[in-house]
């Protein structure tokens, strides 16, 4: 009996699918990774320090405390102008409690209230129509804007920093495990790495629609950072497919497919590069 299951554990079959199980965990882990990524960090540490009161404007906000619309990217309001302002001052890569702690007493709206006295109060101290009831001599305001129901329900962004962080972490962690496994003459690692590949060029097909949704809901302009990427996504969505489709027939050991993969990778990492430019700056 003992001598059966050795040959079991060791026969080809066996072999492959322990393979296939190592496969689909490495895709879950990156998948999961990549999922946090999408997290706005910005948000997390004001949210975090000032607790925003629950069901206020503040609140619901989120990202339009420092943008000007749900979906964030480059367009930001007097208080993220703010912030910005004092990163660079500061050359800070993020945002800390300390920067925004110095910003408090400020009034970055130009609406006769402090950043501290509207942000305590739940209203948005970016917008000079969200503060406390007017001191004597001010105009009174009726409400303060907020998003409507179908950018709650679909927000702008339309799930593309979601959606994007998949055929970039795994087509470019594809294409390590393809040429770490040439390297140690290693099978098993190529086999993870058409796993990899395959569904990195397959994630692209949501990644893209769902950017042109968000380039046509927010109402960026076709220029600068943005026409960059959306040329660099385009012709990198075309050549994970095709990559991913050739290696599909086998190990493939050609100079020509080698440089291919090589190509495509770095151009599936100079698309999030420029993508990235456009949230963060």
């Amino acid at each position: 009996m003992r001598d059966l299951c050795r040959q079991e554990q060791g026969s080809p079959e066996a072999g492959v699918n322990v393979a296939n199980r190592r496969a689909l965990g490495v895709i879950g882990a990156v998948a999961i990774w990549a999922a946090a990524l999408a997290i706005p960090p910005y948000w997390d540490t004001f949210g975090e320090h000032y607790k925003p009161p629950a069901g206020s404007a503040l609140f619901k906000a989120s990202c339009m405390t420092c943008h000007t619309t749900m979906a964030g990217g480059q367009h930001h309001n007097a208080y993220g102008k703010d912030i910005k302002a004092a990163m660079r001052t500061r050359q800070l890569p993020e945002v800390t409690i300390e920067l925004l702690s110095n910003l408090e007493s400020k009034d970055s709206d130009h609406d006769g209230f402090t950043n501290i006295e509207e942000i305590q109060g739940g209203f948005l101290p970016g917008a000079s129509t969200s503060h406390p009831a007017p001191k004597e001599g001010q105009p009174r305001v009726e409400k303060a804007p907020k998003a409507n129901e179908v950018s709650q329900l679909i927000p702008p962004h339309s799930f593309h920093p979601l959606a994007v962080h998949f055929p970039i972490a795994l087509f470019i962690f594809g294409a390590f495990l393809e040429f770490l496994g040439k390297w140690r003459r290693n099978g098993d690692l190529r086999r993870f790495a058409i796993w990899n590949l395959g569904f990195g060029a397959l994630a692209s097909l949501i990644a893209v629609p769902t950017g042109i949704a968000a380039w046509l809901r927010v109402g960026f302009s076709l220029e600068g950072n943005l026409l960059i990427h959306f040329i660099l996504a385009s012709a990198a969505t075309v050549l994970m497919l095709a990559v991913a489709a050739w290696r599909r027939k086998g190990e493939l050991d050609s100079p020509f497919y080698w440089i291919s993969l090589a190509a495509t990778t770095s151009i599936v990492a100079a698309a999030g590069h420029f993508g990235a430019l456009m949230v963060y700056g």
